[in-house]
C-alpha cells in the first residue's frame, strides 16, 4: 500500500511540474517587432486624447530584450530622429531603459501592450505617451 501511495504522490508531483509556469519574467510575448510612432498625448492637466502624428520615429525590440530606435527616449515625448539609440527592456517591470540616460529607474519610460498598439508612458506630473503601431 505505501509503494502505491508513493507512487502516486510521485505522479501527481510530477504532473504538477510540467504544468508550472516557468516565467521568469523574459517572455517577449507580443513586444518583438518593429513599432511606428503614430501618435503622442501629452496632458496639460486632466484627460485627452491621443493626436495623430507624422513621424519617422521607431523603435526594434528584438526577443533578447534589447531595443534599438531612431529616435530617444531619455526625454518627456520626443518625436524627433535621426540619432540611433540602443538599450534594454523588460517584460516583468515594463521598463524602456536607454543606454547613456541619465536617469534612475522610477524615470524610465514604462511599456504597455494594447492588441497591436505599444504605449511608451513617461513620467509627468499629468499623463503624456507615446502611441505606436506594429509594422
Amino acid at each position: 500500500m505505501k509503494k502505491h501511495i508513493l507512487v502516486l504522490v510521485s505522479i501527481t508531483a510530477f504532473i504538477y511540474a510540467c504544468t508550472e509556469s516557468d516565467d521568469t519574467g523574459t517572455s517577449t510575448n507580443g513586444f518583438v517587432g518593429t513599432w511606428k510612432l503614430k501618435a503622442t498625448m501629452v496632458s496639460p492637466g486632466g484627460p485627452v486624447p491621443f493626436e495623430p502624428i507624422e513621424s519617422d520615429k521607431q523603435i526594434i525590440l528584438n526577443s533578447d530584450l534589447t531595443f534599438t530606435s531612431n529616435g530617444e527616449f531619455c526625454s518627456m515625448v520626443s518625436t524627433e530622429t535621426g540619432s540611433t539609440t540602443t538599450g534594454t527592456y523588460s517584460t516583468m517591470d515594463s521598463l524602456l531603459m536607454q543606454d547613456n540616460c541619465n536617469m534612475n529607474v522610477i524615470s524610465y519610460p514604462t511599456l504597455k501592450l494594447e492588441a497591436d498598439t505599444l504605449i511608451v508612458s513617461y513620467l509627468c506630473i499629468e499623463d503624456c505617451a507615446e502611441k505606436y503601431i506594429r509594422r
